[in-house]
């Protein structure tokens, strides 16, 4: 009679199985390994011109194009991908009639210099998460030179935006952050730092240099240069808002102005010097607004919401008003020297039932008004003090 050893099958058993995982684990290690080449950043080197006669050009995820030399594209479309890198070098040659599209994360612009044409330079209309664009010239003859896009995305927040140190000349605005969507902040930190802005010629479609376009938050916009426009800065729904340190040089429009469509809360304009004497300052809808320590040659302040804080500017205003609460209340306009231009009906003017409990005190008029008064309220206005 003859007996099978089971305990030796047992044995043999266990060695199989675990024979076997040791090959699952070195496949699963192949595989990593396999999707880590085949992710690796793919560098490619642009040296002469590409002409993508009016097609659009896919640009895979993960690949970084450097662009040198003569290298240029021309006449067509870039898409742009996740963890994709545009970079030219200095003195590389200017890309024509080119768009480029963002349709991916991660995506940074760096060092391009490029036209758009029939349209804007640089569109999104996905989510694009963590784009930068630094030190880039972009020229845009019919368009924004950047637009980004969210309205048809419900749900999704973009954040992370960064354009910094570039030139943009333009026909309609220089950066559009638009949301005219619902009510969602789908806009969500925002640094436009250190550009140039100024229109290609003196019959702009819209004329706007920064446009933060609906609902969005905690957005700066500091550092730039404002050469020529209709308008440097709109605000249309956004909240927890800085622009500071710019210098406003040729805008003959506004040089901030907000919508009276959306409201807006915690706006800071803080510290900018702006000679444009025929601009005003003009924010509806705000509530929660500090304007302090700016330089300013204006034409006048027209304001509308609550809780503005005026304090510490220089303001030379050649407008009929310098302070105009136009339904404006539950502010503070303290320690502001005012020197105010021309024959003007008030310096301070509280106008309409919604224009209370404002206080004016403690400003310095370095010019004595020669036509008007001081203070003047109007229209059921009521509640507001004036001090000398």
């Amino acid at each position: 009679m003859s007996f099978i050893n089971l305990n030796k099958y047992r044995i043999m058993n266990k060695d199989i199985f675990q024979l076997h995982n040791k090959l699952r684990v070195c496949m699963f290690m192949v595989l990593i390994i396999t999707c880590c080449i085949g992710l690796a950043a793919k560098t490619y080197y642009v040296t002469s011109p590409i002409d993508l006669q009016g097609q659009t050009k896919k640009i895979p995820e993960g690949t970084k194009i450097v662009i040198k030399g003569n290298g240029c594209y021309k006449n067509g479309r870039l898409s742009l991908k996740d963890n994709v890198s545009l970079i030219g070098r200095k003195n590389s040659k200017k890309s024509s009639s080119l768009s480029i599209y963002v349709d991916g994360k991660n995506v940074t612009i760096q060092g391009v210099t490029w036209e758009g044409s029939n349209g804007p330079a640089l569109l999104s209309y996905n989510d694009c998460d963590n784009l930068k664009i630094e030190n880039c010239n972009i020229t845009a003859d019919s368009d924004n030179c950047i637009k980004l896009v969210t309205d048809n995305n419900p749900g999704q927040v973009t954040s992370g935006i960064t354009i910094s140190n570039c030139n943009m000349i333009f026909k309609r605005m220089g950066i559009e952050l638009e949301n005219h969507g619902n009510n969602e902040y789908r806009f969500d930190g925002v640094t436009i730092s250190g550009n140039t802005f100024s229109l290609l010629d003196n019959q702009p479609l819209y004329g706007f240099c920064v446009s933060l376009s609906g609902y969005g938050k905690n957005a700066v916009v500091e550092k730039n240069t404002f050469l020529t426009s209709k308008t440097g800065v709109e605000l249309v729904g956004f909240k927890n808002v800085y622009v500071q340190n710019n210098n406003f040089k040729g805008v003959f429009d506004y040089v901030v102005v907000s919508s009276n469509t959306r409201k807006m809360k915690n706006i800071n304009i803080l510290s900018n010097t702006a000679d444009c004497p025929k601009a005003k300052i003009y924010l509806r809808t705000c509530d929660s607004v500090e304007i302090k320590n700016n330089t300013l040659n204006i034409l006048q302040f027209e304001l509308h919401g609550s809780h503005y804080y005026i304090s510490n500017n220089d303001i030379t205003s050649n407008g009929r008003y310098t302070f105009m609460f136009d339904g404006g209340n539950n502010s503070i306009v303290e320690n502001n020297k005012v020197t105010q231009l021309g024959d003007n009906y008030a310096v301070f003017r509280c106008y309409g039932k919604n224009a209370v409990n404002n206080q004016f005190r403690h400003n310095t008029l370095l010019k004595k008004i020669t036509v008007g008064v001081l203070f003047d309220q109007k229209n059921e206005a009521k509640g507001n003090t004036f001090v000398q």
